[in-house]
């Protein structure tokens, strides 16, 4: 049997140009990697275009003596079939990035023996189930496969992502865990400025770079402060679930929640900040067809990613318009446009997960919207359903249903509600259902001085303002929103946090935030003692004069 490792390098980056080129360890990056991974005689090919601007890395493969396939065709797959044509069936390939430098022939030789094994035609690492840090990765696959995908995929993101097709058909096994810890919050990829820095360290004193054990290189990483990136996350039906899910109603609404004071931000900074929250870890991004133009945002930012580099929650359209006597064929048809639109908005054949955006909908016109749905799933328009509610008795009424696999609920440090209607304990009887939870920061009034609180919390607004800073004090947390934050992520009943934001500063301090420890069972106790009968009004941001939409 045979095995080829085919290299494939990074040149025209978003985040950082040439990322190929960059000089690590006296050597370019991609020639870093290509030999680290030929250091045990595996033999190893390099993809280039045939593009003039490919010139420069064919040059720098010869002159290292790594053999360099060019090709006249920008699509992947089908460079990739062509690298390994000298190939029969049942022979190997082993997919490796330039990007990552810490992969050598000893790595690949341990994912291609647990390949061997277990029997399948795929098996590749799978951050962060392998509790390998991001970055070091490889797939190896049958040459059989990779044909047969290259015959019968179709879909762009499949032509161009190589294994997307491969490891739908296969189940995308999951190389075993080779370490003795979890350091899947680390990273040694480069895609930023930082990251290549940090590489630059890791390397700088080391004498052998080729032939260094990506072991040893692992070690030297977890002693970089900055390494830590992924935040946390959990397992949700087979699932990993980071537990921030990014929301994006700031970035396609020109006004968002009382705290926003900088409007809705510029199409390149919205896609860079999709892209920087997946890059750290975020698993689900939120948006609806009522976030103005934040569904073509995020299939814009979707478009150069794996397609399962996340999950996307987009809700359906509230129908403000609809009148209250239609025929169920208009119905039909006013649902099904809803689906084509996010689908097309979010360049998706088909939707994640699709919500109702008000729970009303549910039961409206006798059920006829929710069964369209139901409808839309059974086809394969959808794959999964949810409704976003705004009060308990809403989720408990959806809940009864077992087609309703998510639920998005409102909830923070000031409300009771939920406990008090026996959410949680309806939850427990239904642990397959996701839960999110929204408005942490009650649309960011929480984090305001009392003065610029909606009017209808006013007359007690500076008494929980104060009670707020007090309790920072005492559980000596960083601000009020590490403490608010901390309390929801403290609900054993809820699964993932969605927070929203308007920039790039925003999202490095809610990174930071989601990674700090929830509050203790006592200080949870201390904040439900603190907070009691806050009255609807104020909880529910629908209902303040301020509201441009609801959340």
């Amino acid at each position: 049997m045979k095995i080829i490792a085919v290299l494939q390098p990074r040149v025209f980056s978003q985040r950082l140009l040439a990322t190929s080129l960059l000089p690590v360890a006296g050597m370019p990056l991609v020639v870093l990697s290509a030999r680290r991974a030929a250091n045990r005689g595996l033999a190893v090919r390099a993809l280039a275009s045939n593009d003039r601007t490919h010139d420069v890395l064919d040059r720098l493969f010869r002159a290292h003596g790594v053999d360099c396939v060019r090709s006249p065709l920008d699509e992947v797959l089908q460079q990739f079939v062509l690298a390994t044509e000298c190939l029969n069936t049942g022979d190997l390939v082993v997919r490796i990035i330039s990007d990552n430098t810490f992969p050598d022939g000893e790595f690949i030789q341990e994912l291609v023996e647990q390949f061997q094994e277990g029997g399948a035609g795929y098996l590749g690492t799978h951050s962060p189930l392998d509790g390998l840090p991001c970055g070091v990765s490889a797939e190896v696959f049958t040459v059989d496969l990779l044909r047969e995908a290259n015959r019968d995929a179709t879909a762009n993101a499949d032509r161009e992502h190589v294994t997307s097709w491969i490891r739908r058909q296969t189940g995308a096994p999951c190389f075993g865990p080779i370490l003795n810890k979890d350091l899947s919050h680390l990273r040694c990829t480069v895609e930023t400025v930082d990251d290549y820095q940090r590489i630059l360290r890791v390397f700088e004193k080391e004498t052998e770079p080729i032939g260094v054990s990506w072991r040893t290189l692992c070690q030297r990483l977890e002693e970089e402060h900055d390494a830590h990136f992924r935040i946390p996350y959990k397992l949700k039906n087979g699932r990993v679930l980071s537990r921030m899910t990014l929301g994006t109603a700031q970035l396609g609404l020109d006004q968002y929640g009382i705290a926003n004071t900088s409007g809705r931000p510029a199409e390149p900074a919205a896609i860079e900040l999709i892209r920087r929250a997946v890059s750290h870890g975020v698993t689900v991004v939120d948006t609806a067809r009522a976030y103005g133009c934040a569904e073509a945002r995020v299939g814009r930012a979707f478009a150069e990613l794996p397609t399962d580099a996340a999950l996307i929650i987009t809700k359906h359209d509230p129908l403000p318009w609809l009148p209250p006597s239609l025929s169920t064929d208009a119905i039909q048809a006013a649902v099904e446009r809803s689906v084509y639109c996010s689908c097309h908005r979010l360049r998706r054949q088909s939707l994640d997960i699709l919500m109702l955006h008000r729970a009303e909908h549910y039961r409206l016109f006798n059920g006829a919207i929710w069964r369209t749905l139901l409808e839309c799933r059974d086809r394969g328009l959808v794959r999964e359903l949810g409704v976003s509610v705004y009060s308990p008795a809403e989720a408990l009424e959806v809940l009864q249903s077992s087609d309703v696999l998510h639920l998005q609920v409102p909830l923070n440090i000031l409300d009771r509600r939920w406990d008090e209607a026996s959410v949680p304990e309806a939850l427990a009887s239904r642990p397959e259902v996701t839960v999110y939870a929204r408005s942490a920061f009650l649309q960011g009034a929480l984090l305001l001085p009392s003065g610029q609180w909606p009017r209808v919390a006013q007359p007690l607004a500076q008494t929980w303002c104060a009670q707020l800073d007090q309790l920072v004090a005492d559980f000596k947390r960083q601000n009020r929103a590490d403490l608010c934050l901390a309390y929801v992520l403290a609900q054993p009943w809820v699964d993932s946090v969605v927070l929203g934001l308007e920039n790039l500063a925003q999202l490095d301090a809610n990174l930071q935030l989601i990674r700090q420890p929830a509050l203790s069972i006592e200080q949870v106790c201390v904040v439900e003692a603190t907070f009691r009968g806050v009255a609807e009004e104020v909880l529910n941001p629908a209902k303040w004069e301020s509201a441009k939409v609801r959340p």
